[in-house]
């Protein structure tokens, strides 16, 4: 199996504004910095909880068909293509069941019909991810909030001259624990 990321998102669960306030700043000095910042904690939630926030589109990859196929980086909003290589023609596969309301989703073909074996031969295209960024939980956008907030009080490796002390991981971590999705 092979996941690639064909169209990156063009919009964040937290706005800038959004992040400005939280982070109590009032110029635009920053504005680069924080907005890479938001797209740092989000790619970092994104890989802890095994899932797409912000819409995206996937090519996904099988060497072969499969009664079932798992379509990562949850949550599922369309099925795009499905389609098998039969030596170097790309041919839509049309009898299939979609269970959309899994979590991941997957896909089971119901006729598998000639195909020939090849490497990466069977291709898939969705897209994933929450619709917009209202229907975002509330948890994730406070964890990227806080990871943004953390990144920029701590721009550097190192603190001198004041006593840190670090929340428990579990406390941060816990707001998006509930969203992580275990072997995709």
């Amino acid at each position: 199996m092979k996941l690639i990321q064909t169209v990156a998102p063009t919009t964040n669960s937290v706005t800038l504004e959004e992040m400005k306030n939280f982070l109590r700043v009032l110029h635009s000095d920053d504005d680069e910095m924080i907005t890479s910042m938001i797209l740092m904690a989000e790619q970092s939630a994104e890989l802890i909880m095994n899932r797409q926030i912000m819409p995206c589109t996937y090519e996904l990859y099988f060497d072969a068909m499969a009664s079932e196929m798992i379509l990562p980086r949850p949550p599922f909003i369309s099925l795009e293509s499905f389609q098998t290589l039969d030596e170097t023609i790309w041919s839509d596969v049309t009898e299939y069941e979609l269970d959309d309301k899994s979590t991941p989703a997957s896909l089971h073909p119901t006729s598998w019909g000639t195909i020939s074996p090849a490497k990466n031969g069977v291709r898939v295209v969705y897209r994933a991810g929450w619709s917009d960024a209202t229907k975002v939980p509330e948890p994730i956008k406070a964890w990227v909030k806080i990871q943004v907030s953390t990144y920029y009080e701590n721009r550097e490796s190192f603190v001198v001259g004041i006593s840190v002390s670090e929340l428990p991981a579990s406390h941060v971590d816990s707001l998006i624990e509930r969203y992580r999705i275990c072997n995709t």
